[in-house]
This record gives C-alpha cells, sequence and structure tokens, in this order.
C-alpha cells in the first residue's frame, strides 16, 4: 500500500476538533516505516468540479486553506484512480 500524504496536511485550517493541531501525528507514526509514502499532485479545478459547484468552489478559494484543500483533494484522487474506482459525492452549494 501507498500513502499519499503531504506536509501541509498537518497544517490547522480552522478551529474544529478535526483540525486540530497534532491529528496527523499519531496516525504518520503509526504508518511511517511500515508503508511506502507519496506526495500527492494538486486537484485542479475540473476534479473540484466533479463533485462541487462553481459557486461553492469560488467561496472556498476565498479561504487561506485553499491550496491545503487542493493537496487533500488531489490526494483523494490519486488513490481513487490508482485503485481504478469511481467515487460518487453530494453536491453541496451553499
Amino acid at each position: 500500500m501507498k500513502v499519499v500524504y503531504h506536509e501541509t496536511y498537518r497544517e490547522v485550517y480552522t478551529r474544529d476538533p478535526a483540525a486540530a493541531e497534532g491529528r496527523i501525528e499519531s496516525i504518520y507514526a503509526a504508518l511511517e516505516g511500515h508503508f511506502e509514502f507519496g506526495e500527492p499532485a494538486l486537484a485542479t479545478e475540473a476534479d473540484l468540479k466533479l463533485v462541487h459547484t462553481q459557486r461553492h468552489i469560488e467561496v472556498i478559494k476565498k479561504f487561506s486553506f485553499y491550496t491545503n484543500a487542493l493537496m487533500a483533494v488531489g490526494g483523494a484522487v490519486e488513490k481513487l484512480r490508482r485503485a481504478g474506482k469511481i467515487a460518487s459525492a453530494l453536491i453541496v452549494d451553499f
């Protein structure tokens, strides 16, 4: 198994507990040395449009974590492509 990972995943981007500082370290430590790690490419806007409206994308672009979001989505897209799986998602428009 190859773990798709980037250091930006450690950054705190909101006050939500799911984004709290230190959330990644224990998982990373458990996987390090047992699996190969690789960095994702940034997701493209075309990737985002598969699951989000243009309006939602424009709202998220205004936040400082937009690049981090592209990195996280890029990692998910890469894993799905490697696995040959197609993902579906609910489109939420704010």
